[in-house]
Order: C-alpha cells, then structure tokens, then sequence
C-alpha cells in the first residue's frame, strides 16, 4: 500500500522544521544584545534547504512502494536536510 499524500506530509514536516528555526533564531537575535541581527541572510538558505528536502523526501515516499509513517517522515526529512547542510558545518 503506497502512502497517502507523500509529497503534503514532506511539506508539513518542512513547515514545523522552519518554525522551529524561526523561534529559535528570534529568541538568539533578542538575547544577542547587539543592533545587527546575527543571520543576515542565513534564514534564505535555510529555507531552501527546507524546500529542497521537502521535495527529496515526497519524491522518495512517492516512488517507495510501502506505506510511510508521520515517523518515518520526519526522520527522513531531517536526514536529508542534515545531509545538504553539511557543507555548511565547520
């Protein structure tokens, strides 16, 4: 049985990932003590990565031939984005 709707449950995951990073970049931004916010556009690429993992992970879902759970939705979204951000640790 193939999952119901892969490419609207990616988005949402994508979705909560990126509030989650918008809350946590506000309440640094506000306890920073400095008049220049700290992620001058690092919230864009953020978002793009976001988008992009979205789009892999309903791909993925779309073509599996098993039925995916909220679980392993959001495992492999996190996945995929810790993947593409790579390059950027370090």
């Amino acid at each position: 049985m193939k999952t119901d709707k892969p490419f609207r449950k990616a988005f949402i995951c994508a979705g909560i990932h990126y509030l989650l990073i918008i809350i946590v970049a506000i309440y640094i931004a506000n306890t920073a003590n400095s008049a220049n916010p700290p992620f001058n556009g690092e919230l864009d690429r953020v978002l793009g990565i976001c988008i992009t993992s979205a789009l892999i992970t309903g791909l993925w879902a779309r073509l599996s031939h098993l039925s995916w759970s909220w679980l392993r939705f959001a495992a492999t979204y996190l996945l995929i984005f810790f993947m593409a951000n790579l390059g950027r640790m370090g």
